[in-house]
């Protein structure tokens, strides 16, 4: 991860994205934050992770890469990496798919 939100490689946004984005928050390459994402301060986004419309992090929250955060969900915890997550406050759905078929649930 590389820190701040310099560089189109690091993060994309389409549409004129606003996003509130705290101190010292790192984002990950390729990660994409949607309109109206808040992230705390301290927070870290993981690289090809997208944040949904609304989304927002509180301060000190970790999310892994590969995560996929649902439209209005209020992430209070860290996610781990390859899971989806939504709601409020934020629960993890399921592991995504992997290139080899394979396919973990969670329910939480």
């Amino acid at each position: 991860m590389k820190p701040g939100l310099t560089g189109w490689e690091q993060v994309n946004g389409r549409n004129a994205v606003t996003a509130v984005v705290g101190h010292d928050c790192e984002i990950g390459s390729w990660a994409h934050l949607s309109v109206g994402v808040k992230l705390g301060g301290n927070v870290r986004v993981g690289d090809f992770s997208f944040i949904g419309m609304g989304a927002a992090l509180l301060p000190g929250v970790e999310v892994g890469r590969r995560v996929i955060i649902g439209a209005n969900a209020v992430v209070n915890d860290n996610i781990p990496d390859d899971v989806t997550a939504v709601g409020v406050p934020v629960r993890i759905l399921e592991k995504q798919r992997r290139l080899d078929g394979s396919l973990q649930k969670i329910r939480r």
